[in-house]
């Protein structure tokens, strides 16, 4: 009897530690940890990891820091699980900046509603690419409408980038939110309001413009 009850204690304390949260997911990557609560790093090719930036010249706005990860590998920074209740859109944005983009590597944001460490469980839910959305010049925003599928069950969202040969570049992600979309007014921290767009829990920050590079990259080959 004993015995039966210390299992079903213990089957408890692992249910609330792997509880999903709840709708909006928010991130800013400027507290002291890194990767945040509840966030892990994949390797699923290479040894190189995301760290936490804090090069001003980089800086998304009034920010302290933003998420990076640069050189040839295959990592994903993978948020929590996220519950998206039955019948409810959400709605992916975030804030993406470069140094040197690659042409030959990718930008990919994936997605899984089953676990955050096999690579083979996510799909390509977002591909970055041309000027809009990969710049060195300043922050661009990302907005990606999540597919009805993931409506209804828990969600693990990766930012992977890929690139097969060695070569130096820099990929800054920042102000990651996964919310529900609404037809409300939403009002976005700078005295504007904008009409049935995903509410926002981050403060709008002013973009500042990054120099742009005076050499030319190595590439992969």
């Amino acid at each position: 009897m004993k015995k039966s009850l210390t299992l079903l204690v213990l089957m408890s304390c692992l249910s609330l530690l792997t509880k999903a949260q709840g709708l909006p997911l928010v991130e800013d990557f400027d507290g002291e940890a890194f990767p945040p609560a509840g966030w892990t790093q994949q390797q699923f090719a290479g040894e190189q990891s995301w760290t936490k930036g804090t090069n001003p010249v980089m800086m998304h706005g009034s920010g302290s820091a933003y998420a990076m990860i640069s050189q040839a590998s295959t990592t994903a920074l993978v948020s929590p699980a996220v519950d998206i209740p039955s019948g409810v859109q959400a709605r992916l944005t975030f804030q993406t900046k470069f140094m040197y983009p690659d042409p030959t590597a990718t930008y990919e944001v994936w997605v899984s509603n089953s676990t955050s460490d096999d690579a083979g469980a996510f799909t390509v839910l977002k591909r970055l690419q041309g000027d809009d959305e990969i710049s060195d010049s300043e922050w661009k925003e990302i907005s990606v409408i999540m597919p009805d599928e993931y409506s209804g069950g828990n969600v693990y969202v990766a930012f992977v980038t890929s690139c097969t040969a060695a070569g130096f570049y820099a990929w800054a992600v920042d102000d990651v939110e996964l919310a529900e979309v609404t037809d409300d007014p939403v009002f976005r921290g700078d005295g504007t309001f904008d009409i049935g767009t995903v509410s926002n829990n981050l403060p709008s920050r002013p973009s500042k413009a990054m120099p742009s590079p005076t050499r030319a990259a190595p590439r992969c080959k």
